[in-house]
């Protein structure tokens, strides 16, 4: 696990900026250790100091297999510099965004890209630079799921040529060129998310859990990007790209009454075959399940103000009853919204 240390303020107008050199310099850190079932020391780290406060768990699991649950509070708007070194590092790790909404600069990879609740993605490169920005009130909590190359070469052996390209290279032992890539999860990833998050276990039932989770949360990874691929998108016109982009402008502004497929074919002027297709292609999911995705995060965020009745939160999400939404948020976070308001 690679541990970020941050350096200095170099200023502060809006934002500081920092560099990964002296984290101490903001943080008071103390940190535990304890000896899991697979013989491995599990580890946290917490912290708390101008900046905000933090915790960080390294938590290593039979099958070559590992989780990371990073779960930032901030106190301030930050700039943060860091750069890490990839060259040995023997594993495949899938990242996945439970809350927060992190800007970042991929360094001679991508331009901004937004990593935001939802989201999973996998990079690629060996001197890894990266900027973030990180918002002052924000909750920054990210998954990781970690495998051995050796492990996953194992598992995939009679399989390869379905995985996508960059991780063929990579479990081929051949240089994988510098890349990014982003996808949004799906309700069964979200679901196996928020039970990590939630864990209700301890002792060796705990490690089995999260062992369970963590195979659970890579099989839906790979399964999603086996069944798709990176390239397909490839055969949409940009015409049809800006069009299918609206269609998650339209549905977020229409979370209580949103338009059928017909409706949204005909104001859009593409095909609802193209329509179903193409956002499928573009986005990793269908457009139920983004319309589904976006409700239970404004439930999420409307819980939290206790003054809105559960009954209204049902309502402004386009749920008729509170039964019926109940299951929903239930499904989808793997708790009642009545405990997610506790």
């Amino acid at each position: 696990m690679i541990k970020k240390d941050l350096l200095q303020r170099l200023y502060k107008i809006t934002m500081i900026a920092l560099s990964t050199v002296n984290w101490s310099n903001y943080w008071q850190q103390e940190s535990e250790s304890f000896t899991t079932f697979s013989g491995e020391k599990e580890e946290v780290w917490r912290e708390k100091g101008l900046l905000g406060y933090s915790e960080e768990k390294y938590i290593p699991l039979r099958r070559d297999l590992y989780l990371e649950i990073s779960d930032y509070h901030m106190y301030e708007d930050v700039m943060l510099t860091s750069q890490y070194d990839q060259k040995n590092d023997e594993h495949f790790v899938i990242n996945f965004v439970v809350s927060g909404n992190v800007k970042t600069i991929h360094h001679g990879v991508t331009d901004y890209v937004l990593e935001t609740a939802g989201k999973n993605y996998i990079e690629f490169w060996e001197s890894r630079q990266e900027t973030e920005y990180w918002q002052k009130g924000d909750r920054i909590l990210k998954v990781r799921v970690g495998i051995s190359l050796s492990t996953l070469r194992e598992m995939c052996e009679d399989s390869l040529n379905t995985l996508p390209s960059e991780l063929q290279l990579l479990i081929t032992g051949k240089n994988v060129p510098p890349c990014y890539r982003q996808g949004e999860n799906n309700i069964n990833m979200n679901s196996a998310l928020n039970q990590i998050v939630n864990c209700p276990y301890q002792g060796f039932t705990r490690n089995f859990y999260l062992e369970s989770k963590a195979l659970e949360l890579l099989a839906l990874w790979l399964g999603e990007n086996n069944k798709i691929g990176f390239n397909q998108i490839s055969s949409l016109s940009r015409k049809d790209i800006i069009a299918l982009q609206e269609v998650k402008n339209i549905m977020k502004k229409n979370l209580q009454n949103p338009p059928s497929l017909k409706e949204l074919s005909r104001q859009l002027c593409i095909n609802e075959c193209k329509l179903k297709s193409g956002f499928k292609k573009l986005f990793n999911t269908t457009i139920f399940n983004y319309l589904h995705r976006q409700r239970m995060e404004y439930a999420h965020s409307l819980l939290r103000d206790k003054k809105i009745k559960i009954t209204d939160v049902a309502m402004m999400c386009g749920y008729a009853s509170l039964p019926s939404f109940s299951k929903a948020f239930k499904k989808y976070y793997g708790i009642s919204p009545r405990c997610d308001r506790i």
